[in-house]
């Protein structure tokens, strides 16, 4: 079974409530029906430093890339697992999660 299907199954209450507005968008205009596709995410804020992350990293079968150090207090991990990404995290630097959240709807 795909991960991603895995991993969605868990969230019955949110895909109640986005299946409610899928249905009417499907009954009021199904030439624009697409799968319902919600990434995993979580952030933090503990104090001057900002954690974010998308997708599903301990999934990732190979040690994170990392750009950046912590010393600077600003990094990206991505996490893979057989080389397609499968999650990022990043610590104050929020504007990097928008080319991950598109590669990772990409791959879905």
């Amino acid at each position: 079974m795909d991960p991603w299907r895995r991993a969605r199954q868990g969230c019955s209450a949110r895909q109640s409530n986005a299946s409610r507005g899928a249905v009417g968008r499907t009954l009021l205009q199904p030439e624009v029906r697409r799968p319902f596709t919600a990434i995993p995410t979580f952030w933090s804020d503990q104090y001057d430093v900002k954690i974010q992350s998308l997708g599903l990293p301990v999934l990732a079968d190979e040690p994170p890339l990392l750009r950046g150090s912590m010393r600077e207090r600003q990094l990206v991990a991505e996490y893979t697992r057989q080389g397609r990404l499968v999650g990022a995290v990043t610590v104050n630097m929020t504007r990097e999660l928008t080319s991950y959240r598109q590669r990772l709807l990409a791959g879905w």
